[in-house]
């Protein structure tokens, strides 16, 4: 459960970074 809990986060972590770097390039 505690990895599942950091990948969780990792993935979110990444989704946030996209979503930063999309709103950069528009």
């Amino acid at each position: 459960f505690d990895i599942q809990i950091e990948a969780e986060d990792n993935l979110k972590t990444v989704g946030d970074l996209v979503a930063y770097v999309e709103e950069q390039t528009k």
